[in-house]
């Protein structure tokens, strides 16, 4: 793990990397993230997973909830500044509710799960990936985090989806909770195994 929501819990990478650290908008530094615009840090998590795979692993979690509260309004980092103003000609990047910062730092993450994947099925067998995604939306293509799921299984890129949770009405929790999971076996459509928290 990269952290796990308390300070105790953030691994030596990240704290011996400072460089890499994910900030806000007003320069607030988030040393629970590293960002995955950095080339050397998605270098060193594809060597962490060259590492379990040649111990044998046939199948992958990755727990996208267990990151301490990973959002892209922590990503105002250089490289995902510079190719957000290479992309859109800004000389200043837009707020973080700006849909524009959202699809492009969750773009990022799904080129970096298109690299996971492809070091995956370099291997000699099959290796299953499971994604777990939190605050799943049955009613929308990504997420309230912005995860782009659907299409990481329209592209191939993940085997089975965990639904870690689902942002239910809280004045209606049960029935909208199991609407949502409804919705969200329609939009996956049988083309990988879906679990649900019970």
């Amino acid at each position: 793990e990269e952290s796990h929501f308390e300070i105790w819990s953030i691994g030596g990478f990240n704290a011996e990397n400072p460089q890499y650290w994910c900030r806000s908008r007003e320069g607030l530094l988030r040393m629970a993230n590293c960002s995955l615009s950095y080339e050397a840090v998605v270098q060193h998590k594809l060597a962490q997973l060259d590492e379990i795979l040649d111990r044998g692993a046939e199948e992958i979690f990755l727990d996208f909830m267990r990151i301490s509260g990973f959002s892209h309004s922590f990503e105002y980092v250089e490289p995902m500044l510079e190719s957000f103003k290479n992309r859109h000609a800004v000389d200043s990047p837009p707020g973080h509710a700006d849909p524009r910062w959202r699809k492009h730092v969750f773009g990022v993450i799904t080129e970096y799960l298109r690299r996971f994947r492809k070091h995956l099925d370099a291997r000699d067998r099959k290796i299953t990936l499971v994604a777990g995604i939190p605050l799943v939306s049955g009613k929308a293509r990504d997420t309230s985090m912005g995860f782009d799921w659907l299409r990481w299984i329209d592209e191939g890129l993940i085997d089975a989806l965990n639904v870690i949770t689902v942002n239910w009405d809280k004045k209606n929790a049960l029935p909208d909770t199991r609407a949502q999971y409804e919705q969200i076996i329609q939009l996956v459509d049988g083309r990988c195994p879906v679990y649900f928290p019970v």
